[in-house]
């Protein structure tokens, strides 16, 4: 909690200082480094140097940091790189939208501010910042969520509920999706929802340009805010972000504003970010599943991700000694969460396990349950202190884990009592305490599962393929039940190795129900590349000749026959600079490019990019490149960060996976503060031979691209054709059984990419039969060994005619170059 209000109120101070000196003209160099003074002033070097903890948030204002990465030369510290991000978006939605005069959009401080304590690379640890938010804002506004807690110290007319939200967020519907203002006087129910969704990022908040700078430096997010209920700085007016096309419903906000959120992976999209217990009671969860499908691991992760919250575990075990689950538990608590300043403690401070001998319930009652509650009656005197001193109170402050309920005996049950009727006290008794309790079972069938009213949440894990040694045995986690909640039920892929610990990855069709509430962006009218239009001439220097101008954030199909430079071309796609039609787009955000790569590791990207950004400098030198000179140039080239590579070595991939793991390294880029401007899927074509799991899926990739269309990024994909003579294309008598797999695997997966693509350029080698096909002499196609071809075109014909290419030193190359010095320059393999 001390965290986010020491990072809210300073990056609304940076945030007053960014507008002032915008509304001044200053330029983009001032801000920053005013910016930068300021928070070099709130997080002094020498704090971080000696404790090395949060290190993701001042990442970039030291030179030299320990436990994480300096900044590199001409690199912004990441908290004023994630200020301009937010800020230039809300202005420049402002440009575009109707918004009336003398007033401006702002993100709210507390949505950067969350972002800005995300650990960019575990996106999953946005559940810390958002619980503390979600404090905050009940501090400074007066109204507290529902649950067990504040109803017991709260005003009943100030608690958040279900029907809160449901009312609150159709109000805000009814104005927000037509383009209005939503707007909030006097009413802190209203006000937290308004907020609420506003440090989301789903809402934006309009305020008067003038004063814009005092509400920011004396408003709610500010160091001098004061709780004034129904006074004037009670008003807030709020847009919808341009991210979204619709807002959300209801039901994404409930588990999260009323519920408690875990940083496990693929959590936030299972339950809908929260698990949320009832209000009168606790929540009961079954965990079923035989030997070794990973029920402990779940169990102590469970309790790894609750324990920054303040939740104390107790482990009942009848299997596993005590050291073993101590060991177990360290190996599922997450490395760079350990290092974070709300996560100090240690495992001995919260965690306590209880190997049990007799598996006997009466002496768990005796031993356990009655000492518990008594912990729980002492904590309950203290929460109404703790919430009036702003600390934080646990919204689940115990965890009971009982494994498992096979090996446990009822015990002496009294006169007319069933063991199921003790059974059925037992987990009551633990309910009435408010606890997280965890039953696990071998069987979600089992006698003791049939208590079905008792539970709340069945979730099931089982392991598929284990007795077949030619398929690598799959984790599935199945959700099927799920009381108080609105959760995505049904059966998702999970992991238990790795620094990652344990982590879900959720079903296609669950991973895309998350964004359907995004906006799907097309490509860029009005800023196009030059690339394809500037030709090497024979003398080594260069001219332009208009070819074909790409649209910036098109997606596009580079497609080809072997080793043609599909790769190189795709970076000097994705490197280039934006122009429009009066020139060089002044201030334009650096590219950042991440390669999702069927064939080659980040070393093969590397030595491209740097041919690439030595051709930026270079063809800066040609006077129809208008705006941008050899200065300008040189500095764009250096600002651009390596290009970052999701290597997919061949083996067991599954669809689920694959799409997992570009979704976070794309919310990884945002967390930084630059996001990815483009992504390259480089050899697709080895998806069906070398990636079965993901080949298995015929909606993968479509939904891939749909999915880099909400994310705003150019896309380029490469993919190696085969070639198939006329009789096995009809499926002649003689067609071999290869030629037909050809066929079935790869025409499909192809026509999916041309139908996704605003642009279908081919790659192919000039040999003697590509002339005579295409009835080309060797003067038209400029000697060159590889030649390009624009197949389709987005908003126009496509060219006529071909580019020679050199794919060694990627570049375009003039008719007046021989066929014997594009030999000696362009090497064959």
């Amino acid at each position: 909690m001390t965290t986010l209000e020491a990072a809210v109120g300073a990056i609304s101070e940076a945030m007053a200082i960014y507008v002032e000196e915008k509304a001044r003209a200053h330029t983009d160099e001032r801000i920053f480094s005013r910016m930068r003074e300021h928070f070099e002033s709130v997080y002094p070097r020498a704090k971080f140097h000696s404790t090395g903890m949060d290190g993701h948030v001042v990442q970039g204002l030291f030179r030299r940091q320990r436990g994480h990465v300096s900044r590199p030369e001409g690199e912004l510290p990441r908290l004023v790189q994630l200020i301009d991000l937010h800020i230039s978006e809300a202005f420049a939605q402002a440009d575009e939208r109707r918004l009336a005069e003398g007033y401006v959009l702002l993100p709210s401080p507390l949505h950067i501010a969350v972002e800005a304590l995300t650990i960019p690379e575990e996106p999953h640890t946005r559940a810390f910042p958002i619980l503390a938010g979600r404090l905050l804002l009940s501090q400074r506004i007066g109204a507290w969520p529902r649950n067990s807690f504040t109803e017991q110290t709260t005003n009943a007319s100030l608690l958040v509920d279900e029907s809160t939200i449901i009312e609150e967020v159709g109000n805000c519907r009814t104005w927000v999706e037509i383009g209005d203002i939503w707007s909030i006087k006097a009413d802190a129910k209203k006000s937290f929802v308004g907020n609420f969704m506003a440090m989301r990022g789903v809402l934006l908040m309009r305020v008067d340009a003038k004063t814009a700078p005092d509400f920011l430096r004396g408003g709610l997010f500010s160091h001098a805010w004061k709780v004034r209920p129904h006074s004037e700085q009670m008003t807030f007016q709020f847009r919808l972000s341009k991210r979204y096309v619709t807002l959300p419903a209801p039901a994404d906000f409930m588990n999260e504003v009323l519920g408690v959120p875990v940083a496990l992976r693929g959590f936030e999209n299972v339950f809908f970010n929260g698990i949320k217990p009832s209000v009168g009671a606790g929540l009961v969860m079954q965990l079923a599943g035989g030997p070794g499908t990973g029920k402990t691991t779940f169990a102590l992760a469970l309790a790894a991700a609750l324990a920054p919250l303040g939740t104390q575990t107790f482990y009942f075990s009848f299997e596993e000694a005590q050291g073993d689950l101590v060991s177990k538990l360290r190996q599922q608590s997450q490395p760079r969460l350990s290092r974070l300043s709300y996560h100090s403690a240690t495992d001995d401070e919260w965690f306590t396990a209880f190997p049990i001998r007799s598996a006997s319930l009466d002496a768990i009652e005796e031993n356990v349950i009655e000492p518990l509650r008594r912990d729980i009656l002492q904590a309950k005197r203290d929460w109404p202190q703790r919430q009036r001193a702003g600390e934080l109170i646990p919204p689940l402050p115990f965890l009971v884990v009982l494994d498992s309920l096979s090996a446990l005996s009822i015990g002496a049950a009294g006169e007319g009592t069933t063991p199921r009727q003790r059974l059925a006290a037992f987990v009551e008794t633990c309910r009435e305490m408010r606890v997280l309790i965890v039953l696990i079972t071998s069987d979600a069938r089992e006698a003791w599962g049939e208590l079905d009213y008792l539970v709340d949440m069945v979730i099931q894990l089982r392991v598929e393929s284990a007795d077949e040694h030619t398929k690598k045995p799959v984790r599935l986690f199945s959700l099927s039940k799920s009381r108080q909640q609105i959760s995505r039920h049904g059966t998702h892929i999970f992991h238990l190795s790795g620094d990652a610990g344990f982590r879900v990855a959720p079903q296609l069709s669950s991973q895309m129900d998350a964004q359907q509430n995004l906006r799907q962006v097309l490509w860029d009218r009005d800023a196009f590349l030059e690339v394809l239009n500037v030709r090497r001439r024979t003398d080594g220097g260069f001219k332009y000749v208009e070819f074909l101008r790409l649209h910036s954030g098109a997606q596009i199909l580079i497609q080809g026959r072997g080793s043609s430079g599909k790769a190189g071309l795709a970076l000097r796609m994705a490197l280039a600079p934006k122009y429009t039609e009066t020139g060089y787009v002044v201030g334009q955000r650096v590219p950042r490019v991440l390669v999702l790569s069927f064939l080659y590791p980040q070393s093969y990207y590397e030595v491209l990019q740097q041919r690439s950004q030595r051709l930026i400098v270079q063809e800066s030198k040609i006077t129809s490149l208008r705006g941008l000179g050899a200065e300008t140039a040189e500095r764009y080239a250096k600002s651009i960060p390596t290009v970052s590579v999701i290597h997919l070595t061949p083996g067991v991939l599954h669809a689920e996976d694959l799409h997992s793991k570009m979704v976070r390294k794309l919310e990884e880029g945002r967390l930084s503060g630059r996001p990815y401007t483009t992504v390259i899927i480089d050899g697709l074509h080895n998806l069906a031979l070398q990636f079965p799991g993901a080949s298995e899926s015929n909606h993968l990739f479509p939904i891939i691209y749909g999915t880099l269309s909400r994310a705003n990024v150019m896309t380029i994909t490469t993919f190696t054709t085969l070639a198939i003579n006329s009789s096995e294309a009809g499926f002649a008598a003689d067609a071999t059984e290869e030629s037909i797999f050809r066929l079935r695997v790869h025409l499909p997966l192809l026509h999916t990419l041309v139908q996704a693509s605003d642009y279908v350029l081919e790659l192919f080698r000039a040999d003697r039969a590509t002339r005579e096909a295409h009835r080309l002499s060797r003067e038209e196609t400029a000697g060159a060994i590889y030649l390009l071809k624009v197949q389709s075109a987005i908003s126009r014909d496509p060219p006529p005619g071909f580019l020679g290419w050199g794919r060694q030193d990627l570049e375009f190359l003039d008719p007046g170059w021989g066929y014997d010095e594009i030999q000696q320059a362009l090497p064959i393999d």
